[in-house]
């Protein structure tokens, strides 16, 4: 199910459970057959959305609902989460559309030039009769290497993106080292810790206001987490919480405690003290969404620049190497 008919579907179905209608007539309403004959079978809303692989987080709060006698305030937020998300992931393209378009625009022109232009200065320097720069001997090395491989290349490239794709669907261990690989990455990194914290805190906020406990709560995060580094951070806290350690020193000893800044395990550290941890965990959550947009703000403002000036530099290093013979020609006359 698409994100976009998945939050259509949880917004429908809440209006229609608040105006009143039972769950089979509003599922009825809905027009999803599929989901309405899994109910039918005697099955939870949340089991039969599970199995249309809707997301985790929803699935999550929406069995906390059914369990606790408020489904329909845990649709309506389950919606209004997803288009938090769609917002997101709207913010993140629009982010990386135009550095993306810069890069994809200077490896074109690159692999253009290589291809096509610089074998026609190839042919002209042949005539020289002299010991060519060292510039333009490398240039035209890798135009050849180009020309003779670059299919080659590009066929391996390709074979080594959908194996390691493969993998990353079907092998754990490989799921295991990239989402650990990905949260280390200098500019990625960042990112994607603040989206982990935030959901993190929210989530086992939410949990908390339902009434399960804190150890609880904890394993249900790590079974339905989609991300390794939740995943371990969560049984790792909650291995610590049976040996007698607070929440906040249980953190620092989790590979979430180096995405969390000091500052808010602190406040983890004093939630417990003060019986606000829910509270406390709704704010970290916010702070860390905070963070999050402005770090893509300012990925936004600094990648542009950064790619446009990359792609200059490489276009007067090859205008470089092709006319240092050239100008060098020049002077001999």
């Amino acid at each position: 199910m698409k994100i976009e008919d998945e939050m259509r579907f949880y917004q429908s179905l809440g209006f229609l459970l608040q105006a009143g209608l039972p769950l089979m007539n509003a599922l009825e309403k809905t027009g999803v057959q599929s989901m309405l004959r899994g109910i039918q079978e005697g099955r939870s809303l949340a089991e039969v959305l599970n199995q249309h692989a809707c997301h985790l987080s929803c699935v999550q709060m929406i069995r906390i609902g059914e369990q606790s006698g408020q489904l329909t305030s845990a649709l309506i937020e389950a919606s209004e989460e997803l288009q938090e998300l769609i917002k997101n992931q709207t913010e993140m393209k629009r982010a990386l559309q135009y550095p993306c378009f810069v890069l994809a625009l200077a490896i074109s022109i690159l692999a253009g030039m290589l291809y096509w232009v610089v074998p026609s200065f190839a042919s002209m320097f042949t005539q020289f009769n002299a010991e060519l720069p060292k510039p333009t001997q490398v240039l035209l090395t890798v135009s050849e290497n180009i020309q003779s491989y670059g299919l080659w290349v590009l066929l391996s490239f390709t074979v080594i993106f959908l194996s390691a794709r493969t993998l990353l669907v079907r092998h754990r261990g490989c799921q295991q080292f990239w989402d650990y690989l990905l949260v280390r990455l200098p500019v990625i990194g960042p990112l994607l810790g603040h989206y982990l914290c935030q959901t993190w805190a929210q989530q086992l906020a939410r949990l908390l206001r339902s009434g399960m406990s804190l150890p609880l709560a904890l394993l249900e995060i790590a079974q339905y987490s989609n991300h390794w580094v939740v995943h371990d951070a969560c049984l790792g806290i909650h291995s610590q919480l049976s040996l007698g350690h607070s929440l906040a020193h249980a953190v620092q000893r989790t590979h979430l405690g180096r995405l969390l800044r000091p500052s808010l395990v602190q406040l983890i550290e004093v939630a417990e003290a003060s019986s606000q941890l829910d509270s406390v965990l709704l704010m970290i959550g916010q702070e860390e969404k905070r963070q999050w947009s402005h770090s893509i703000t300012q990925l936004n403002k600094n990648l542009e620049p950064a790619l446009i000036l990359f792609l200059g530099m490489i276009l007067v290093m090859m205008i470089s190497a092709l006319y240092l013979p050239i100008f060098e020609m020049g002077h001999l006359f």
